[in-house]
């Protein structure tokens, strides 16, 4: 996401919810500089490099394929960019496989952006500002994955899904929508 939603709306939303004009800059600031805080920034003012939060192109020209490279960029956009819907759920008639492929798919109201906007409840404004930004990329990047898959991130709104059921191959359309 851009400027504009992350640091402005950011900022409207908090002063709108009751928060002074100093502490919604603090939070829009914090939510803002979830896509500016890259491996390049860090090394640039001495910090750690594994304390990015975002990947500049440049930086993901340069990422390794191999399953550490891969895990990297999983940790970062995953984390604070497209948190998955439903990590942890139990579908019937689909193999661990399956499950292991698709259940990084990010949505609204997942379990895991509830806990992330109940965990910044009486903490920092940074907490809030960062809840902020992954609450608004989880819904901006709806049914987009956090980590590489060409299969995910770019289907269109209808695509096929082969189940098998008792030896039995059956394809069947799928109009891509959200359903939990």
């Amino acid at each position: 996401m851009q400027e504009d939603f992350h640091y402005y709306a950011t900022y409207c939303a908090a002063y709108l919810s009751g928060f002074s004009h100093e502490e919604s800059l603090d939070i829009c600031y914090s939510a803002q500089f979830v896509d500016l805080c890259s491996a390049t920034l860090l090394t640039k003012i001495k910090a750690p490099v594994n304390a990015a939060t975002t990947q500049l192109q440049l930086e993901m020209m340069d990422a390794r394929t191999d399953i550490i490279g891969l895990q990297d960029i999983t940790r970062i956009w995953s984390s604070f960019h497209f948190l998955p819907y439903d990590l942890y759920a139990k579908k019937k008639g689909r193999t661990r496989r399956y499950m292991n492929k698709y259940r990084m798919i990010c949505g609204p109201n997942g379990d895991l952006v509830i806990k992330t906007v109940k965990i910044s409840k009486n903490r920092t404004l940074q907490h809030v500002g960062i809840a902020m930004h992954v609450l608004a990329d989880t819904w901006a990047h709806c049914y987009f994955a956090g980590t590489p898959s060409l299969a995910i991130n770019n289907t269109d709104n209808e695509f096929y899904e082969i189940l098998t059921q008792d030896g039995e191959e059956k394809q069947k359309k799928i109009k891509w929508r959200h359903n939990p």
